[in-house]
């Protein structure tokens, strides 16, 4: 489960830029998954609403192009303040300790969590985030383009950079950057096309509807 998995490696040692005072357990918990809760809303209201409204209003150029400088913009100022906060709230360290340890144990969690009833509405919220968190796992340990691809099609550039990043907090560089401006391309074409096929989908549907 992803909050299961947040819980158990939750606690882990701070960067370099991050305070050395001590965090508390519910409070990196806290922390990490309603950064999670608050970017799903954030990506759900800008990406499945508002990128495909303005393509089916004004087109894929106008729309899709507008849309497209817009979400750079928005990627490129979040992984500068991300930096400069020098604080992993989105858990990458967390994905790196599992990384290293091996993530099995966490269908293992899934798998017991079945058994408890009292444990079943934590289940049915966290099920989506459990499946693309172990997605996302599974594609960063087999390797970087293949994270690259995966971040992209289910998040964005920004937390596609800054996971590629493996945690660090010691200023952007230029393979930082590449990665960045990458991802800005592959990901915003994706969008572009998925919303225009996606609204072409439902203008056929809805003309043949119409017509029967």
């Amino acid at each position: 489960m992803f909050f299961v998995t947040l819980a158990k490696t939750v606690q882990r040692p701070l960067s370099r830029k991050e305070t050395p005072m001590k965090t508390s357990f519910w409070a990196r918990f806290t922390q990490i998954v309603g950064a999670w809760g608050f970017w799903t809303i954030y990506g759900y209201a800008y990406d499945d609403l508002l990128y495909p409204l303005a393509i089916f209003k004004w087109g894929a150029v106008v729309g899709g192009g507008t849309m497209a400088i817009l979400a750079s913009l928005q990627c490129v100022l979040w992984l500068l303040w991300y930096e400069w906060m020098g604080k992993d709230w989105l858990g990458v360290n967390v994905v790196e300790d599992i990384k290293k340890d091996g993530g099995g144990w966490v269908e293992k969690l899934d798998a017991k969590l079945k058994k408890s009833i009292l444990l079943f509405p934590l289940r049915i919220v966290s099920y989506p985030f459990s499946k693309t968190f172990l997605l996302v796992l599974w594609a960063i340990k087999k390797s970087d383009l293949l994270a690259f691809v995966t971040l992209n099609i289910v998040q964005d550039p920004f937390i596609t950079t800054v996971f590629l990043r493996h945690g660090r907090f010691n200023g952007l560089r230029k393979k930082d950057w590449f990665v960045f401006c990458a991802s800005l391309v592959f990901s915003n074409g994706y969008w572009i096309a998925r919303n225009v096929v996606f609204i072409e989908i439902i203008k056929f549907g809805w003309h043949h509807l119409i017509k029967s």
